[in-house]
């Protein structure tokens, strides 16, 4: 099965064991195929049509946790699109999954624990990341809506000013 260059990232570049392209006409084949054993934990910061897909891969018990909803906003920031409620409600019921919200303030007292842990593992190659920087603050309301689409990769970044020292 060919792949992109977001698959092609996730495989080459972060290392996953299986990565699937939701926009190919066979999604529903790629995914079947990537998680032969289903899923024991789904995270979820879209919302979109990829989550009732993987619900019945599902494994009895498994974890649903849901860190956002980026699908569901539109330009004008009011909510729009299907209601995912009823299939993450049958799958807690049915599958007896869990259901829990995710929003990282909740760990912001571990933040310098964790650059502690992951910025050696990031100097050591053994963790990887992408970040799409852009020049100036003039340039977000151009950029900003790039958040909402798969244009881009990683951590959106406005570089405003060289660093100090730099040339």
């Amino acid at each position: 099965m060919p792949a992109g260059p977001k698959v092609r990232h996730l495989l080459d570049d972060l290392r996953l064991d299986a990565a699937v392209d939701h926009r190919a006409p066979d999604f529903a084949e790629q995914l079947a195929l990537a998680v032969p054993n289903g899923i024991d934990t789904i995270y979820d910061n879209v919302g979109a049509a990829v989550l009732p897909a993987l619900l019945p891969h599902l494994n009895p018990d498994a974890q649903i946790v849901v860190g956002g909803v980026m699908s569901q906003i539109t330009r004008t920031g009011a909510f729009d699109g299907p209601d995912r409620l009823p299939d993450l409600l049958r799958a807690a019921v049915y599958k007896k999954a869990t259901i829990r919200g995710f929003n990282v303030m909740e760990f912001v007292d571990c933040y310098p624990d964790f650059l502690a842990e992951l910025a050696p593992a990031v100097a050591d190659g053994k963790a990887h990341y992408k970040a799409h920087i852009f020049d100036g603050l003039e340039a977000i309301p151009e950029t900003f809506p790039d958040m909402f689409t798969s244009r881009v990769t990683g951590k959106m970044i406005a570089k405003i000013s060289a660093a100090p020292g730099a040339d």
